[in-house]
């Protein structure tokens, strides 16, 4: 009812829960959180099922690649997992980076995604995230959010320390802009 009332919706785990993600294009809501913990729902949230990821790393951020249909789970250690079957199962990709990753984005028109995260670690993905590079950021802060220029299809990613970053190429390289604060970005 376009959130005039909420219900809770039950999910038996010790562990916490961080980020979450929906895929329009397979109806699949995905969340993952602390020591590898992750559940899915196919019913728009009113049930969750565990979902075994293999991992035991903490899972801070995930992320529907509406594209292809890929969903991923990122976190600790550069963890990168990836499903190719709506989050049944999950197969570890190795991301180039031991700093924790948090979130990811893709590039609007070219075929790229980008994660980020810890320590200003920045890899990047042309092939549907099977595989990953290391791109400098140039940053040492925590990398928290991503989005995408609406007119320019320029990537922007801000983090810890007042740090605002820009790619004009698609991910390839990232370029500071002064944000004239040291205040943490946790959002844009």
């Amino acid at each position: 009812d376009t959130g005039k009332s909420w219900h809770p919706s039950k999910l038996a785990t010790d562990r916490e829960l961080w980020q979450g993600s929906v895929s329009t294009r397979n109806s699949i809501m995905l969340i993952g959180g602390q020591r590898g913990v992750a559940a899915r729902s196919s019913d728009g949230g009113r049930h969750w099922t565990h979902v075994d990821t293999g991992s035991t790393e903490d899972l801070f951020g995930s992320y529907a690649d509406e594209r292809s249909g890929d969903l991923f789970l990122l976190g600790g250690n550069g963890v990168i997992l990836r499903s190719t079957d709506a989050g049944l199962h999950w197969q570890r990709i190795p991301s180039g980076t031991e700093r924790a990753l948090r979130r990811m984005l893709r590039h609007p028109t070219m075929n790229a995604l980008v994660a980020f995260g810890e320590f200003g670690s920045i890899v990047r993905s042309t092939d549907g995230g099977r595989s990953w590079q290391p791109i400098a950021s140039g940053a040492d802060a925590e990398l928290r959010k991503g989005l995408i220029e609406p007119d320019s299809g320029n990537m922007i990613i801000v983090g810890q320390q007042g740090v605002i970053l820009r790619s004009s190429d698609a991910g390839k390289s990232w370029h500071r802009i002064p944000s004239h604060t040291h205040r943490h970005f946790r959002s844009a």
